[in-house]
């Protein structure tokens, strides 16, 4: 069936009220969230039907929500397409009915703005993470910083395409941080988002990397988001990092 003539369908009109009822017509996502029982008015999809088809009838893809969970906290009221939080569910949702589900992920942003946390909030239970920082100062045992390490973070610089290229063989999903990439790399990598964090970078921290320029970093994340854009690479820009708001700006 086509897209376009789903939701005019007897089918699907018969499918959206069973789920209701099933349901009790109260807002799924607010219920399990925050405990609130909010009246539901719209049945949404987890898994978009408009890239997994075969499951747009499944009663475990459907759930009920109001039209404020809808178009605000699971979709972008811009663009339609999924937020952070909708992607979160449609991944659990995904995993919980052994829907393979893979994703690569390309976290840029300057030293300090909070790349590692935003991964630890979203990577999930079986995601794997390539943090430059933590595996440099792993190759020391100690802290990623100063002169010392500068040999460990080259060695760790020299393994990051392997291990980006190699990584899905092993997680559904791969995390791959790092401050700022080549054009050639995202190329090579072929990540499926790139989320940017923005924020006030850690001058202390900046000062304690060894042949890093603030500058060339900037302008390697402007080539990296123009090349997403012309290649149809989503992006998100997470700005504060404190409230994870993010701005879908592609594909």
């Amino acid at each position: 069936m086509k897209q376009r003539d789903l939701i005019h369908s007897p089918r699907w009109r018969w499918k959206r009220q069973n789920i209701l009822r099933r349901d009790g017509y109260i807002d799924q996502y607010i219920l399990q969230k925050e405990g609130r029982t909010v009246e539901a008015d719209l049945v949404h999809h987890i898994l978009p039907k408009e890239k997994f088809p075969q499951y747009e009838l499944a009663d475990w893809n459907l759930i009920s929500v109001s039209r404020r969970t809808h178009m605000t906290i699971l979709h972008n009221p811009i663009s339609g397409e999924l937020t952070i939080e909708g992607r979160r569910l449609m991944i659990e949702t995904a995993f919980k009915n052994n829907i393979p589900m893979q994703e690569r992920v390309l976290v840029i942003g300057m030293p300090g703005v909070g790349k590692t946390r935003y991964v630890r909030d979203h990577m999930g239970k079986d995601a794997l993470v390539y943090d430059l920082d933590a595996i440099a100062g792993a190759l020391r045992l100690q802290g990623p910083t100063g002169e010392a390490h500068d040999g460990a973070r080259r060695m760790t610089n020299a393994l990051f395409k392997a291990f980006a290229l190699r990584a899905l063989e092993f997680a559904p999903r791969v995390f791959l941080i790092r401050t700022s990439s080549s054009v050639q790399e995202v190329s090579d990598i072929q990540p499926d988002r790139i989320v940017l964090i923005e924020g006030k970078p850690n001058e202390k921290r900046i000062r304690e990397l060894k042949n890093f320029y603030p500058e060339n970093a900037e302008r390697r994340i402007r080539e990296v988001l123009e090349f997403a854009k012309q290649n149809n690479i989503e992006v998100e820009i997470i700005s504060p990092p404190s409230t994870h708001q993010a701005q879908n700006v592609g594909p």
